[in-house]
């Protein structure tokens, strides 16, 4: 699918290896900073009311290089060739004119391989058919996928993607193709075309997907991008954003795109993380996003699913059958595959004409969920109970 648009110039230009893979730390010179991250490379924001001249001279004092601003920011991705990260850092910390400095950290999308299973057991675990009964979505509800992009020529999908709202901050392109399969996957689950005797049934039979390509086909991606895709996925009508990628680093950056969506109405489902720990998970971890762990078909937490007191809610995520990239299914497990169930549901809810404060009890609280029989992760949704009620 060719199409051509005008580039925006003020969009994010994300530092690739050649081979196509976000550089982590540990290449380039010696680094103190061990989370994973784009190396010699540093997230700049100037205080308010510093001149253009004196950013310039900041810059050329550290041998900075200007490689894009965060698209809706004023946020610069600079790279000082040479200088690890955390030089970098001490340097610019102490800088009257710098408000705020950190790295760009990588995170990657959170599932694992399975064998291929075509039967699909999550819609029925809860009980979405019995919902499409009440509601099957509508297509004035958005719900992006900000991940590896999309299939735009699947068959279950091309029907649905919203091809003239999406981007690519991989390749700064607007074509938003999937090169991995994982966010094909996740936009199935979420919303593929129901009831055309084709493939596999998404959650939201009638909603619109919007695609937003910020990881690369290794599934790895820079904290850069992704606030980006999420800044570009509220700015261009998203009801509902799909998070199935996860990092190990907290971020000032990524934490005000998260919290920017929420103040635009957009309910964010994040998957929670595939380390078995109750250790943060980001952006899950922010109170902005509903963090979404993993069950398998007896409703247990998934072996390899994140829990504790700041998950928020459960989806089946094991051996789930769904689209995949060049027009194929796969049955891939992970708490990637969890939140898009959960953001389906949401899309259901908000073509119900609900809140987003009303769609996110629906999505937690006891009265409309299902018991799980792991203490350590919550309730898992229900369609039928959270549209019904």
């Amino acid at each position: 699918m060719k199409r051509f648009r005008l580039l925006l110039s003020t969009l994010l230009a994300v530092t690739l290896l050649a081979a196509g893979a976000v550089p982590v730390s540990g290449a380039g010179p010696a680094d103190e900073i061990r989370a994973a991250h784009v190396p010699e490379t540093v997230l700049v924001k100037f205080k308010n009311g510093v001149s253009a001249a004196v950013r310039r001279d900041v810059a050329a004092r550290y041998g900075l290089i200007e490689q894009g601003r965060i698209y809706g920011t004023d946020t610069l991705v600079m790279q000082g060739r040479g200088k690890s990260t955390s030089a970098l850092m001490k340097a610019l910390a102490g800088n009257p004119f710098v408000k705020l400095v950190e790295p760009d950290y990588v995170a990657s999308i959170q599932w694992t391989p399975n064998d291929l299973n075509h039967k699909q057991w999550g819609p029925q675990k809860m009980q979405a058919p019995e919902a499409w009964d009440l509601n099957q979505g509508s297509p004035g509800v958005l719900i992006a996928v900000v991940d590896t992009g999309v299939d735009l020529d699947h068959p279950d999908l091309t029907s649905k993607v919203r091809t003239d709202l999406d981007y690519d901050f991989v390749h700064n392109d607007v074509t938003a193709d999937d090169d991995n399969g994982h966010g094909s996957h996740v936009a199935g689950t979420a919303a593929a075309a129901t009831n055309n005797g084709t493939g596999m049934a998404g959650v939201c039979p009638s909603c619109q997907i919007l695609p937003v390509k910020v990881l690369n086909a290794q599934g790895s991606g820079s904290y850069s991008a992704i606030a980006a895709g999420i800044r570009w996925a509220a700015d261009h009508g998203a009801d509902v954003i799909n998070l199935s990628l996860g990092g190990s680093a907290g971020s000032t950056v990524l934490q005000d795109a998260v919290n920017y969506a929420d103040s635009r109405g957009v309910l964010l489902a994040c998957a929670a993380g595939n380390s078995n720990t109750s250790a943060p998970s980001y952006p899950a971890y922010y109170p902005a996003c509903v963090a979404v762990a993993a069950t398998d078909s007896a409703d247990r937490k998934a072996t390899f699913s994140n829990y504790g007191s700041w998950v928020d809610t459960s989806a089946p995520g094991t051996g789930i059958w769904a689209t995949y990239k060049n027009g194929q299914y796969r049955s891939l497990s992970g708490t990637s595959m969890a939140a898009p169930h959960v953001a389906g549901l949401a899309g259901l809810l908000f073509s119900q004409g609900r809140t987003k404060t009303d769609v996110r009890s629906r999505l937690t609280r006891a009265a409309y969920t299902d018991p799980v029989g792991t203490a350590s992760i919550p309730r898992r949704i229900n369609a039928f109970k959270a549209l019904g009620n």
